[in-house]
């Protein structure tokens, strides 16, 4: 067809009464570009400090659309190794739905191609005042994880919610924990919050429950020890409390099952037949449901056995226990190397004499061996 070249002298601006059309005799609006053959079907070029393209509303409130009308989507794309900038000027943006608090604002789900958290700077340059967390396995406790339905009312408003369950904390539960993470919605005052804060106290709960513990590549957990030998290596000493009884060995039933709990009176209690390979030490009362055998050596501590010189020339000599017994306890003597006559006297709960009748002109040693009521 001919080509026209349209222009005003003196540089004045152009003007066109009616719609006008390129590649189209049928212009359906005031600019309608036909679809090219190849190529963009518009190409626009830049001056430096000015837009490309510039469109407005002059409508109070009114909008600028990008739209397609086909099965395809409407693309903001740049096609060579370009930014894309969404509100660069101020403002917010919504997917889905006309923001009303923050900068990005989603209606619906939202997912990216591979696992991860979104990136955040993080660089210590970047900080001042920084504290470690403190009371973490606390706070953690403080908060109420729920699972919930949304109601009908707001479902009605967000179309994208599903009739599912949904796992979160109620905002203002949350608020009395981190106040700074709870704000307003904008939507009919509906409270927002952002639950962080609950990852980095989940870290430090956890490392507050395990300082002490220790678990090695064999699965061997050490209390107050790096280097567990055995499935449990306790370096330090183990209370129990209440009535609970403490099995070793397998589910309580098995004759070689060490079952120990503590009686009515404060005594440890050792029931059914025992098997112990290695050292038992009891450094509290010990009461026995059934008969013991020692096939080893045995060591008690020293109100229960010892060895005590009667000094030559003396009639006597006391033992007095470092801790009383409940009752006046049996006891039991036997001399080295003495063949006379001896006593025991003033015996009670906090000690016993051993007599003689009359003075020797050496040493007489005795061992002696108590044994509670």
């Amino acid at each position: 067809g001919d080509a026209w070249d349209i222009y005003a002298s003196g540089g004045g601006d152009n003007y066109f009464k009616g719609d006008v059309g390129i590649g189209t005799a049928t212009p359906g609006a005031s600019l309608d570009i036909a679809n090219p053959s190849s190529g963009a079907a518009i190409t626009v070029g830049r001056v430096a400090a000015t837009a490309s393209i510039s469109a407005r509303s002059d409508a109070a409130g009114g909008s600028i659309v990008i739209d397609s009308i086909g099965t395809g989507g409407a693309a903001l794309n740049f096609y060579n190794a370009g930014d894309v900038y969404l509100a660069y000027g101020g403002g917010n943006v919504g997917i889905g739905r006309i923001p009303a608090a923050n900068d990005l604002e989603v209606e619906g789900t939202a997912s990216k191609a591979v696992a991860g958290e979104w990136l955040a700077n993080s660089d210590i340059r970047i900080k001042k005042d920084i504290t470690d967390l403190d009371n973490a396995l606390g706070i953690i406790n403080s908060l109420r994880p729920i699972k919930f339905h949304y109601t009908d009312e707001y479902k009605q408003k967000h179309p994208s919610i599903e009739d599912k369950y949904y796992y979160n904390f109620i905002a203002q539960e949350f608020q009395n924990v981190f106040p700074g993470s709870v704000k307003d919605s904008g939507e009919e005052g509906y409270l927002q919050m952002d639950t962080y804060n609950v990852r980095l106290y989940l870290v430090s709960a956890i490392q507050e429950l395990t300082k002490g513990l220790w678990v090695d590549t064999y699965g061997n957990v050490g209390i107050g020890t790096r280097e567990p030998y055995f499935k449990l290596d306790i370096a330090g000493d183990l209370r129990i409390q209440d009535s609970n009884k403490l099995y070793f060995g397998g589910s309580g039933s098995s004759d070689t099952d060490i079952k120990i709990y503590q009686n009515n009176k404060g005594m440890l209690v050792i029931s059914d037949d025992t098997i112990v390979e290695g050292m038992l030490i009891i450094k509290r009362d010990l009461s026995l449901e059934a008969g013991l055998e020692v096939v080893d050596h045995i060591k008690v501590g020293a109100d229960t056995a010892g060895e005590i010189v009667l000094p030559a020339g003396d009639k006597e000599v006391q033992i007095k226990f470092d801790k009383l017994y409940n009752s006046t306890p049996i006891v039991n003597i036997t001399a080295e190397d003495y063949f006379g006559d001896f006593t025991v006297s003033d015996k009670d709960e906090s000690g016993f004499k051993i007599k003689i009748p009359k003075t020797s002109k050496e040493d007489i040693k005795f061992q002696w061996f108590v044994v509670s009521n």
